[in-house]
């Protein structure tokens, strides 16, 4: 039969039984390093899709049957609690669904090009439930490290304070918006195709992945990332960085964004200020409505990771990364920053400083690397304040 390959189970986890917790992963080794004509690898994604996306599953149904497989779409409705599986839905208006036959298959992000999953249970045809559950990539990775582990960056040496060589790749002033487009500027359709910051990106962190090597191990984003602060840029921001993330391989969780003067909706703190005068009062110092389009990006961008906070007590992230031992302190250089054209400078306040420097004191006593992440910005007119 075309496209039929020996395989050997080479590893096996499995099934949950009673007492004992249990994935039902079989790891196959082919006994031929032939493969079907265009096959290539599949690449397991570094991130989970976010809730509502839409995903494709390939499997061969019985009812209705499909000997020659077939694709069904599906819906991520969120992970489960302890993180091993996600929860999928299959498509209402589908004359197929998931079911038995499809268990086993590979979950693929179309989006991303990545494979976000391993459907581990489905229902059966005949039931009318289209719940389905997937074993996340990260739970993958767990079981066959030595197979599906991210790449190693290079091997690094300890050096005298026991803090490991890190890759950074630090990204600042992206600044999406009417002013600023990232795509579709080309004369041609030709030069279209490759007018995008992200593909340029993308081409120059593959060169770098080739030779010299170099892998990011985090990504810092210092600011500027949207133009007005409007929701339309920050939903282009939001595409941007998860599509950069899953690019070179990093899980969200070592991704550090920080706002700057042009992340600060300017119209809605206007509005405030326009509310707090109807009703006779002080707008209250930070403003926080002016980051509402920001902090909904970042919670959007931060779904699932636990940790991770922007809020109107704390305006400001402690990124911490426990396995690369690091932990970086998202400074927020906007708190001055209004509608009035006065309040334009930057400024750190007192409070977020000692803030910082009471948490991140523990973590030099345990030896981690810290850092500060804070986008430039022009002094107050004060020097004083300077």
């Amino acid at each position: 039969m075309i496209g039929r390959r020996c395989a050997r189970v080479k590893l096996w986890w499995p099934p949950p039984r009673a007492g004992a917790t249990g994935d039902d992963i079989a790891g196959l080794v082919l006994a031929s390093a032939e493969l079907p004509p265009g096959a290539s690898p599949a690449r397991l994604a570094a991130n989970l899709p976010a809730r509502g996306q839409v995903v494709d599953v390939f499997g061969y149904p019985g009812n209705p049957p499909r000997p020659d497989g077939a694709w069904v779409t599906a819906t991520v409705r969120g992970q489960l609690p302890g993180g091993r599986h996600f929860q999928l839905d299959s498509a209402a208006e589908g004359s197929l669904r998931i079911q038995p036959g499809f268990s086993g298959s590979p979950v693929y992000d179309r989006a991303t090009n990545r494979v976000v999953g391993l459907l581990s249970a489905a229902p059966a045809a005949a039931s009318g439930d289209r719940d389905s559950y997937a074993i996340t990539a990260d739970r993958l990775r767990l079981a066959w490290p030595e197979v599906l582990g991210p790449r190693s960056t290079r091997s690094r040496a300890r050096s005298a304070s026991g803090v490991s060589e890190l890759t950074i790749l630090h990204v600042s002033d992206p600044q999406f918006g009417a002013q600023h487009i990232f795509g579709g500027n080309g004369l041609t359709p030709a030069d279209q195709a490759h007018d995008t910051l992200f593909q340029r990106l993308h081409d120059d962190l593959d060169r770098l992945a080739d030779d010299p090597g170099l892998r990011p191990d985090l990504m810092v984003v210092t600011g500027d990332l949207a133009e007005w602060g409007l929701r339309s840029e920050f939903d282009q921001v939001v595409e941007f960085l998860a599509a950069l993330a899953e690019a070179v391989a990093l899980p969200r969780r070592h991704v550090a964004l920080v706002p700057g003067n042009h992340d600060v909706n300017r119209m809605a703190c206007a509005a405030y200020f326009g509310d707090q005068e109807a009703d006779e009062c002080e707008p209250v110092a930070p403003y926080w409505p002016k980051w509402r389009h920001f902090a909904d990006a970042f919670e959007r961008f931060y779904e699932g990771v636990e940790g991770v906070s922007f809020t109107p007590d704390e305006p400001w992230t402690l990124f911490e990364m426990p396995d690369l031992n690091v932990v970086v302190a998202g400074l927020n250089s906007t708190m001055a920053e209004s509608h009035r054209e006065e309040d334009h400078y930057g400024w750190v306040r007192e409070h977020q400083l000692r803030w910082f420097a009471d948490r991140l004191a523990r973590y030099r006593d345990q030896g981690w690397l810290r850092l500060g992440a804070v986008p430039p910005q022009r002094g107050a007119p004060s020097r004083r304040r300077r």
